[in-house]
């Protein structure tokens, strides 16, 4: 038995399990799961020792993104245990808490404000990293990376079948729990529509992969025909059940965003044959569509105070004064609900424990400098991504669903806290992984023959 191949069984059994349990979204879930990963990347130097001479991917392609994730990370262990060193940065309300207290000065502080969430933070965002690796690591392999996206594929369109057979039957269940919220809609095994839509968009994007790489030269109608009733028909059948769970969820902005996604698919997979300017028209209006969307929602919130969207909108608003107070150094990661729940306006009922906007979230939890490292190392594999969708015909599909996936959970992320749901973090780090794995690879082609 080769070690990295049951190495990559159990990883993929990892991520095909994560939307199970409420899509991992629990502390003893994320825990287990954050568990096996750790366990995993522990094992992977010995089934390197165990296969010496198989191919592998080296670091240095990842330095970029990979010091900018580490120091957000450290960032992120010194707003919870630098107090001590940096007394200064501490937050002002720990001085309070001194004074109110009568304490020494230097016994309580930290520069973020809750220290108990930025840990489990801290663990859920390092068990991305540890994700993303291990595919980046396992797409050195052209068989593992496509048995990443085929196995992704199967697992999305079964919790698809799973979804439509509860929501047909009437059954208001989620497995063997009862639903406490959106009773109307489709949400297969999570308690949100638009957590389950965004996965459902990424399942379709990992069909639509499959498809197109069982379907590369294949021309004329009559091959097309045959061609289809060998395995590409499972992954159709697959998408197609994929969408149907995606529409009956009516998530507006998970579908939308999947939309984009598909678009990105295609213009990935198919730009090359455009021209630099048509490329960059589609792009930019590409961007404007999403700006479009986004701009008209605020318009729509601010217009109608009565909404749901006017409620996001005074969010956003309490979260942006929050980041004006704070922009450098942040509250610490997972302290939104505490701050919000003392900022909060009185215009403002209900209790909101995400943002509904990760990028104001994250600007205000860990700073804009911060937030900006994050995003911009998700931005940067998305860039290598689509300039290797261009360049290198034997990556195309690989390299066009690392793009569409970031695209599709980009978009989303600005209305919604996809991203903070486990399975779907962990199975965006295993697509994104994947891509950059098959799209450093293929700048070595000697090495993948060997």
């Amino acid at each position: 038995m080769r070690p990295r191949r049951t190495h990559f069984s159990i990883f993929l059994g990892v991520l095909a399990a994560a939307p199970l349990p409420l899509g991992s979204n629990r502390p003893f879930a994320w825990t287990l799961l954050a568990a096996l990963l750790a366990a995993l990347a522990l094992f992977w130097p010995l089934a390197i020792l165990r296969e010496r001479g198989a191919p592998f991917n080296a670091a240095r392609p990842l330095a970029i993104p990979g010091v900018a994730f580490f120091l957000v990370l450290g960032w992120g262990a010194a707003q919870i245990w630098g107090g001590a060193l940096f007394p200064d940065l501490w937050h002002p309300l720990w001085r309070d808490v001194t004074t109110a207290l009568a304490m020494a000065p230097g016994a309580v502080g930290q520069i973020g404000l809750a220290p108990s969430a930025g840990v489990d933070g801290l663990i859920r965002l390092s068990s991305y990293g540890l994700a993303f690796w291990l595919a980046y690591q396992h797409a050195a392999s052209s068989r593992r990376a496509d048995a990443m996206t085929d196995g992704l594929a199967i697992a999305a369109a079964l919790y698809a079948i799973y979804g439509l057979a509860a929501f047909y039957s009437n059954s208001n269940s989620i497995l063997w729990m009862e639903k406490w919220a959106y009773f109307d809609n489709l949400t297969s095994t999570f308690v949100n529509r638009n957590s389950y839509a965004t996965y459902a968009g990424l399942g379709l994007l990992t069909a639509l992969a499959a498809i197109s790489r069982r379907m590369d030269g294949v021309d004329g109608w009559r091959r097309l025909i045959v061609h289809l009733a060998r395995p590409a028909m499972l992954y159709l059948f697959g998408f197609g059940v994929g969408l149907l769970a995606l529409l009956e969820t009516e998530s507006r902005a998970g579908i939308v965003a999947a939309g984009i996604g598909i678009a990105v698919f295609a213009y990935a997979r198919h730009g090359h044959r455009l021209g630099p300017w048509k490329r960059a028209v589609i792009a930019l209006g590409l961007v404007a569509s999403v700006a479009s969307a986004f701009a008209l929602f605020l318009y729509y919130g601010a217009a109608n105070p009565s909404s749901e969207a006017a409620d996001r909108v005074r969010v956003y608003a309490a979260t942006v004064g929050l980041i004006a107070d704070r922009p450098l150094l942040g509250y610490g990661l997972g302290s939104f609900p505490d701050m919000f729940a003392m900022a909060r306006p009185a215009s403002v009922s209900q209790v909101w424990l995400q943002a509904h906007c990760l990028y104001l979230e994250l600007a205000m939890e860990l700073g804009i400098p911060a937030a900006f490292l994050l995003v911009g190392a998700v931005a940067v594999t998305f860039a290598v991504c689509l300039r290797a969708a261009f360049r290198f015909p034997e990556r195309r599909t690989e390299a066009a669903l690392g793009c569409a996936a970031t695209a599709l959970i980009a978009t989303h992320s600005l209305l919604d806290f996809s991203m903070q749901i486990p399975a779907i973090a962990l199975t965006w780090a295993a697509i994104a992984g994947t891509a950059m794995g098959r799209v450093v690879h293929a700048k070595r082609p000697a090495d993948d023959r060997r």
